[in-house]
């Protein structure tokens, strides 16, 4: 190679070295500073609080209220020796606030290499990562004193891309910022070297969170922070709550692998009755984990007579000069008497700007500004949705109504069985029960076709739907090889409880009102094999304003029972089918749930498994109904409406149908009047219907 080429080339290699070196000098951050004080870092490492109060003492301006108190030494204690706690705070108590900065404790602490913040979605979970991320960047106290964690990322200067080329000595810190996930520098001697802290949502990708670390080592998430984990919308959706608390009892619980356990905390507010935090603050419904619900006001003032001359002149004072100093006046002349028996949980909190002077006045303005919301958001004690109904038990109510009696399996006592098909656009629900006579009933078993997943779904969450089993057929072929299935398997022989024997149901309806499903079913019943004890069924809600079966004129050929009847054939379909008044019969099948075990009329499940899911799904689909009592034409009766249409009732339908097909097949109860409740002497259903017969010829 000509000398001057040679020259060239080690010119080219002297260049590039010097430029690597000044690359590299630029992005080696050198020696770490010290700590600047050893005191107050022992302070901070030896209890959560202490690190609270010494290094972010701006987050909490005010003292100390009993419930935070109680939620630090929580967080403690998770983070450093394990559990599962759920804990309702009242809203704007700062409980967001108090267990955000926790990861970075877990981290300096060296209890947890890889912690997990989770939100009701996963912008909420990276507004709190963020939030984490603004203290190790710009928190001078921390710098001060953990500066082998927060110099590194000090020495990005706001440039999270500088991360992946930083060295320390040489070696890399393999530092990694990103808006859903923080690793922490790796620095020798630092007992947070190389921690994850990640943020997601509860309905995000929560599995799969295994991260590599600089060692090989694989790690996976061991502290878990759930804050604010539902919302408003959540929070009145059955079906999402069911979700989100599977995921909680789920997929977070495993998340750190086999054979180990997390360490996590809840955070949350109670919205309504049975949402999310209220299952998982259940020892029942979440055994895993233990639960708190802590109030805004402990004890309420007892000198009600004072309390209630401050809310009128609240609003005479909000209507006359929109302020409240009218009860403030009020309140200053008179606080010892009305402070009298009030304990609150945060002394400190209350608005000055309102002329407010005290927690306890605070909290009595909240509570006469909406009542509803003051037990729901700082009480944590939500009032139910619709005021009480001595008609409609609870979820937990019917769900505990189970006698001894396995899935599957017919009382011994039992004298027929009935079923009901409710037929959707892509899914058929049914349920099979068996009765004596007085009504007392069985539920033998219920699910859906195509058969879900788990003992808990709904319409929208089921995954296959009647075009996925039969893509090749239009909807009438999908409806009918879908009965056919259906019927089946309901139709067979059903093995009677405690005795050699089974039965077969005697009366099967199928829901026939949906739509351009009718006369697919008429067709099946007409020629299916079981077609003697198939019925087209049709529900008709009749108000009270509307003529009552008990007055429709009986045609030649007819059949007529309890507010049903079986018109004679028609030439369009020449098959007979079912009528019957749903409002009557809905009340009818809760007065059943409402009657004791053990009475005659009582309507019972089968046992259930010790599952936290086993027969929720039935029982919220038979409360999804509100009822309202209207009067008209001299009578008044109770009409059925399905307030939010999100909500599934088609088990609460088949349930309905069942009680329906088993009054067709015979079964009668004593003391039963067109409302179903007790009255007078026992009656037949023949006397019955000739009393209506003498009241209309009169």
């Amino acid at each position: 190679m000509p000398q001057v080429t040679q020259e060239y080339e080690a010119k080219k290699l002297r260049s590039r070295n010097r430029s690597f070196e000044v690359s590299r000098v630029g992005r080696d951050i050198g020696s770490i500073p010290p700590v600047r004080y050893p005191r107050r870092k022992r302070l901070g490492l030896k209890s959560y609080q202490g690190f609270l109060e010494e290094y972010m003492p701006s987050r909490f301006p005010l003292d100390w209220g009993i419930h935070h108190i109680s939620l630090i030494e929580r967080v403690q204690s998770i983070i450093l020796s394990g559990g599962l706690h759920a804990v309702a705070m009242p809203r704007g108590e700062g409980k967001t606030t108090t267990v955000e900065p926790s990861p970075i404790w877990a981290a300096i602490k060296g209890a947890h290499r890889y912690s997990m913040i989770i939100g009701n979605a996963e912008d909420k979970g990276c507004e709190m990562l963020e939030s984490i991320k603004m203290e190790l960047m710009y928190n001078d106290l921390l710098l001060e004193d953990f500066p082998e964690l927060v110099y590194p990322i000090r020495m990005l200067e706001g440039e999270p891309r500088r991360a992946l080329g930083q060295l320390h000595h040489g070696n890399r810190t393999n530092m990694k910022v990103a808006p859903d996930e923080i690793r922490l520098p790796v620095i020798p001697g630092s007992k947070a070297s190389g921690a994850i802290i990640r943020a997601t949502g509860l309905t995000g990708n929560i599995r799969g969170a295994v991260r590599t670390a600089q060692d090989g080592t694989r790690i996976r998430p061991t502290f878990v922070l759930i804050d604010d984990p539902q919302t408003d919308e959540s929070a009145r959706s059955p079906a999402q709550c069911e979700k989100r608390h599977s995921i909680c009892n789920g997929a977070i619980l495993g998340l750190p692998g086999p054979g180990k356990s997390i360490a996590a905390l809840a955070t949350m507010t109670c919205i309504r009755p049975e949402d999310l935090a209220d299952r998982l603050l259940d020892r029942d419904q979440s055994p895993d984990w233990t639960g708190e619900r802590t109030s805004m006001v402990i004890e309420f003032p007892t000198n009600e007579e004072l309390w209630d001359r401050y809310n009128q002149l609240r609003r005479e004072s909000l209507e006359r000069f929109d302020d409240l100093r009218l009860a403030n006046e009020h309140y200053q002349a008179n606080r010892e008497a009305m402070d009298e028996g009030a304990v609150v949980s945060w002394e400190a909190r209350f608005d000055e700007g309102a002329g407010e002077v005290s927690a306890i006045q605070h909290a009595m303005n909240l509570l006469y500004r909406d009542e509803r919301s003051f037990w729901a958001e700082y009480q944590n004690q939500p009032l139910p949705d619709t005021p009480p109904d001595n008609m409609i038990l609870s979820v937990e109510e019917i769900r505990a109504k189970t006698n001894n009696h396995k899935r599957g399996k017919v009382p011994f006592e039992a004298e027929l069985m009935t079923a009901h098909i409710d037929v959707q656009q892509n899914a058929l629900f049914w349920t099979v029960g068996a009765f004596s006579q007085g009504f007392t009933g069985h539920i033998v078993d219920y699910g859906a076709f195509p058969k879900p997943r788990g003992d808990y779904f709904t319409l929208n969450t089921m995954k296959r739907g009647l075009s996925d089993l039969y893509p090749d057929r239009g909807y009438e072929g999908q409806l009918f090889a879908a009965l056919e299935e259906v019927v089946g398997m309901i139709a067979s022989e059903w093995a009677v409880d405690g005795a050699r024997g089974t039965m077969r149901p005697s009366r099967i309806l199928i829901d026939a009102a949906y739509g351009k499903s009718t006369d697919t079913v008429f067709q099946f019943c007409r020629m299916n094999r079981a077609s003697s004890i198939l019925l087209p069924a049709f529900g008709r809600a009749i108000t009270a304003s509307q003529r009552p079966m008990s007055e429709y004129t009986k045609k030649r050929g007819d059949r007529v029972g309890l507010n049903w009847r079986i018109p004679t054939v028609s030439r369009k379909r020449a098959i007979r089918h079912l009528i019957y008044d749903v409002n009557f019969w809905k009340s009818f099948t809760h007065s059943r749930l409402r009657t004791p075990l053990g009475e005659e009329g009582s309507l019972a499940l089968f046992e259930r498994s010790n599952s936290a899911t086993a027969h929720r799904m039935y029982a919220e689909n038979l409360t999804a109904e509100s009822r309202i009592e209207t009067e008209g034409r001299g009578r008044r009766i109770d009409e059925w409406l399905l307030p939010d249409k999100t909500r599934d009732n088609h088990f609460f339908d088949n349930t309905v149908g069942l009680h329906v097909a088993a009054s067709i097949e015979g079964i009668t109860m004593d003391e039963l009047t067109p409302q179903g409740r007790p009255k007078g002497r026992k009656m037949k259903l023949s006397e019955i219907q000739a009393e209506k017969r003498r009241r209309r010829g009169a």
